[in-house]
């Protein structure tokens, strides 16, 4: 849903957690500007909870105290300020102030000019437009983090500093902590649910860095909601989009080679999904953690994994009955074990056909596309060529040419086929190939495991020779550029 119901759906559910969670205005009318199409005047007076008529009304008061006659001020002059098709004037304009207690620029109206020196920054800002009775401290903390989490993780681009590290933890840490402690209305559920799948939706659409930015910001607001006492189906709903959640900043930290803190935040997902009791949901985070021992720790752990999540899936028709035993096979044949790992993706392979498609669903989906590349990579170790050709040949048809990242894995496969086949100089051409169009950004660090794979898989009579002298310095170099691109630590 978007557009001006989904906005309504937005501005409704930040109105309703900025109430339970007694946030300052200004914290208030900035979730609304950044999350909501709303103008700055308008956010000013849904932060307060006021409606077009109060407005009105309001203004006219405060006219008379100023000894001044009552203005003729209807709503429909509020409401064309409020959208830009008439500007109020100075009068108005000093009303609207001493209204909200903002200065003009705050409202929208004109440009701060004065010196950093002279004035606070926004975020000071925003405490100093709070009530002078209010000493909230822990909400002036919270303003403090999410300012920190959104400047550290949306500049993160490619690796993650220490910092934004931190950040990106201590608010797991919080929403582990409620989970393990253990009223908000149905259209803030709906909008919170919608929220988790967008997020899903915008996998390898949007950076990395602002991806993990956005979703860590939602996951700490939700974390506040979790933290109330809530009703039964609503605290299920939420504690099932905060698994969701989690495993999406798991998988962003794999792409920006965090593996470990990938880990951390699948369990506080487990936790998550354990505590509604959603098999599907943690078959797909352990399915997902199995992937980051593929890629950076233990094929003999993925394949273990992966199994565990087989199992959780059962005979449930969800995403990870056809992407844990995918992911199964993938492990086995990297293990060697080539025939188990033919049937676990043949078998990957069935349940996909009788699933919904989820091709659209992201990160939380697994399409056909996916389920080619698996298949063309567990083949590929099979020695079975041919059928591996075509199952790639396939997956890259089903790409978009802008994921750059699993189009490099498939070319990868295509390698080993041509290892399998004895042609070196061709398989090492093509794994450099590939190392070298690739661009630094996020999940580069798995596509480089696996062209070390390949790298290891050339039988040690070829190792004097040219074609891998060049592949290993092409290997090298590309291995040397990621660790220079991490954040200083």
């Amino acid at each position: 849903m978007s557009g001006p119901a989904s906005d309504r759906v937005a501005i409704k559910a930040i109105i309703e957690m900025s109430r339970r969670g007694s946030w300052a205005v200004a914290v208030t009318v900035q979730e609304l500007q950044s999350r909501c199409r709303v103008s700055r005047l308008r956010a000013y007076r849904l932060a307060h909870g006021w409606t077009l008529n109060e407005v009105a009304t309001r203004i006219k008061e405060l006219a008379v105290a100023h000894g001044k006659t009552a203005p003729r001020l209807t709503h429909d002059r509020i409401s064309r300020w409020e959208n830009g098709d008439e500007r109020p004037s100075f009068q108005y304009l000093d009303l609207l102030c001493q209204l909200y207690h903002a200065r003009p620029d705050l409202l929208g109206y004109g440009v701060d000019y004065a010196s950093n020196e002279d004035v606070p920054t926004s975020t000071e800002a925003a405490f100093l437009n709070q009530d002078a009775n209010d000493a909230n401290a822990e909400n002036r903390s919270r303003m403090e983090r999410r300012e920190a989490i959104r400047g550290l993780l949306s500049a993160a681009g490619f690796g993650l500093s220490a910092p934004a590290l931190n950040a990106l933890d201590r608010t797991r840490q919080l929403m582990a902590e409620t989970l393990e402690r253990r009223n908000v209305g149905d259209s803030t559920v709906d909008w919170w649910e919608q929220r988790a799948t967008q997020h899903g939706s915008s996998y390898r659409v949007r950076s990395a860095g602002q991806l993990i930015g956005d979703a860590v910001l939602d996951f700490d607001d939700l974390q506040q909601l979790l933290d109330q006492r809530q009703g039964l189906e609503v605290r299920r709903r939420l504690t099932s989009v905060a698994a969701q959640l989690a495993g999406l900043i798991g998988v962003l930290c794999v792409d920006l080679g965090e593996p470990g803190q990938a880990n951390r935040w699948f369990h506080t997902g487990q936790l998550a999904a354990e505590d509604v009791g959603d098999r599907a949901l943690r078959a797909w985070l352990r399915t997902r953690e199995a992937l980051v021992s593929l890629y950076y720790a233990s094929p003999a752990d993925a394949a273990a994994l992966a199994q565990s999540a087989r199992h959780l899936a059962g005979n449930i028709k969800c995403v990870a009955a056809a992407m844990a035993p995918a992911v199964q096979a993938r492990a086995l044949a990297r293990l060697g074990r080539e025939r188990e790992a033919t049937v676990a993706i043949q078998h990957a392979a069935r349940v996909f056909e009788i699933l919904p498609d989820t091709s659209n669903a992201g990160v939380f989906g697994f399409g056909e596309q996916k389920l080619r590349f698996y298949e063309g990579n567990v083949l590929a170790r099979a020695g079975m060529t041919r059928d591996a050709l075509q199952a790639q040949s396939r997956a890259l048809r089903l790409y978009s040419a802008s994921d750059l990242v699993d189009r490099g894995h498939v070319y990868l496969d295509r390698a080993v086929c041509l290892l399998r086949a004895g042609h070196l100089e061709e398989a090492c051409q093509s794994t450099s190939r590939t190392l070298l169009d690739l661009p630094l950004q996020a999940g580069i660090g798995a596509v480089l495991a696996e062209a070390q794979e390949v790298r290891a898989a050339i039988p040690l009579r070829y190792h004097t020779d040219k074609n891998m002298k060049d592949l290993e310095e092409v290997i090298r170099v590309r291995c040397a550029d990621l660790v220079n691109r991490q954040p200083s630590l």
